[in-house]
């Protein structure tokens, strides 16, 4: 049917494109510096099928191993915290329900927030603080970036007040 054949297709597309992105994850993950939540979140448009044939087309064995590890681990991996505990915290249901649960579970993936009170307290940080995550292809991020320099991750801030010489001499 014509539906799958495209999905078929807009999956390959995307294996495609991922190939030098995932390598270059996989070096940044051996010089600890890749997280696990950026490559959950490159893998996770792909079926399973998909999966299987990009970890057998890769030949970085290190790079096989974290493929497997998130298909049998990190893809099903789920947050501690839940839409109730948003709820309880006095989060009107809504679209920041889902960012702060993705956030919440890229922090869990990366190891800073593994156990359920500091997930609840990353929640309540980001509910108070009214941050909004969003996932955008690399692309984006490259466009945005002055120099294409941004390590997977951006934030859009107030402009900041920089501190005068005599600032920081009279702090000294």
């Amino acid at each position: 049917p014509e539906p799958q054949r495209a999905e078929v297709f807009k999956q390959r597309e995307h294996m495609r494109n991922l190939r030098g992105r995932i390598e270059s994850w996989q070096k940044d993950f051996d010089d600890s510096q890749g997280k696990v939540s950026t490559l959950y979140a490159m893998l996770r448009p792909l079926s399973l099928e998909f999966l299987l044939y990009m970890m057998a087309d890769v030949s970085d064995a290190a790079l096989q191993k974290n493929i497997s590890r998130y298909i049998t681990l990190w893809r099903r991996e789920k947050a501690n915290v839940c839409g109730e505990d948003l709820r309880a915290m006095g989060l009107p249901p809504g679209p920041a329900y889902g960012r702060i649960l993705e956030a919440v579970l890229a922090a869990k993936l990366d190891g800073s927030a593994t156990s359920t009170e500091q997930q609840l307290e990353l929640a309540r940080r980001l509910a108070a603080d009214g941050v909004e995550v969003e996932r955008v292809a690399q692309a984006v991020l490259d466009s945005l970036s002055s120099h294409g320099a941004h390590q997977g991750v951006m934030l859009r801030v107030r402009p900041y007040r920089y501190a005068s010489l005599r600032d920081v001499i009279d702090a000294a």
